[in-house]
């Protein structure tokens, strides 16, 4: 079934209507038609999910009714956040489009030292509206619970603020030569057992982080500097391999 989010105010009862952007794509494009089930969901860590059969669909208006209500399950227990250097050509689309579908909860776009796009205030808002409208459909197509937040362009200094909301931090460096990321995974599954952790995955620009940021996010910080092996990844699949083998760790890619 196809998947689509709505809002609390979008439901009434058992009567649901879906948001004006979804109609001609659901009349036109997939062309369904009154009697047929779709899946919507509010984007809410732990809401439920509906099954909803159409009643009625035009180009500006499509309602349905509550069929059935369900707890989603698609949504990994572990919350992943990701703070991302933003790269440089359409490559932050990449980013937020295969880091929602792996679970990703919410994604920072960062400015480093060595970052190359430029943003001012204007530009960046416009950006941030493309990105969550990305999330969104992303989030649809993979059939998750939630959209992922693309918060406000942020700083190391800003970002830092939050550190303590987080159990884990990781930095992948390649300058980094006496911890790897697995290593860090099982101390930390045999030390705390089964609590989950919040994780927050630091990833630098194209040129990496400089000496004095590492310093700054590991030294004077929590950030835990990882080695992610020999191997020099893009920044924009480094995140997705870092949240790959969090959620492998904590049991998140398996039935």
């Amino acid at each position: 079934m196809y998947r689509f989010f709505v809002d609390p105010e979008d439901i009434t009862g058992s009567r649901i209507e879906l948001k004006k952007d979804d109609c001609p794509h659901i009349s036109r494009s997939l062309r369904l038609k009154p009697g047929a089930r779709i899946i919507a969901a509010v984007s809410s860590p732990g809401a439920d999910e509906y099954i909803v059969e159409l009643k009625k669909i035009s180009k500006e208006r499509v309602t349905g009714e509550i069929v059935e209500t369900r707890q989603s399950r698609s949504e990994p227990q572990i919350k992943l956040h990701l703070a991302q250097a933003v790269p440089k050509n359409s490559n932050m689309e990449f980013v937020v489009r295969r880091c929602t579908e792996i679970g990703v909860g919410r994604i920072i776009p960062m400015l480093t030292e060595r970052t190359v796009v430029k943003l001012s205030e204007k530009k960046a808002g416009k950006k941030i509206d493309r990105w969550q409208r990305i999330a969104r459909a992303a989030a649809k197509q993979s059939q998750r619970g939630m959209i992922p937040e693309i918060t406000e362009v942020s700083a190391p200094e800003k970002l830092a603020a939050s550190f303590d909301d987080y159990q884990l931090i990781f930095l992948p460096w390649t300058g980094e030569n006496s911890q790897s990321l697995k290593e860090v995974l099982e101390n930390y599954r045999q030390k705390e057992k089964n609590m989950l952790p919040r994780v927050l995955v630091l990833i630098g620009p194209e040129g990496g982080f400089t000496p004095d940021e590492v310093k700054f996010f590991s030294d004077e910080h929590s950030a835990q500097s990882v080695s992610l092996g020999p191997r020099i990844l893009r920044t924009e699949t480094a995140g997705l391999a870092v949240m790959t083998a969090v959620l492998y760790e904590f049991g998140e890619l398996g039935p």
